[in-house]
């Protein structure tokens, strides 16, 4: 796991990157927002505990896991 500073200073060397690129808009206090979130922290826990998992599967596992509690899944039924 890197130190925080070290976390940082990639970030923001990704976000100076996004910036130049043009693709789209970048705003460092709009992310840090998003990162201040609950499901950030959790998000990020999750990934710490287990490195060997991608970004993109934990999200939407997450995501899963929302819709569960919410109740929005159907039964699926095998024929």
């Amino acid at each position: 796991m890197q130190p925080d500073n070290t976390k940082l200073k990639t970030l923001q060397q990704l976000l100076a990157e996004g910036e130049q690129s043009g693709d789209t808009d970048y705003d460092l206090d709009e992310l840090i927002g998003e990162l201040d979130t609950q499901e950030a922290k959790q998000m990020d826990h999750i990934m710490e505990d287990n490195p060997d998992l991608s970004y993109a599967f934990v999200q939407q596992s997450l995501i899963a896991k929302a819709e569960k509690d919410a109740g929005e899944l159907e039964t699926y039924r095998f024929d």
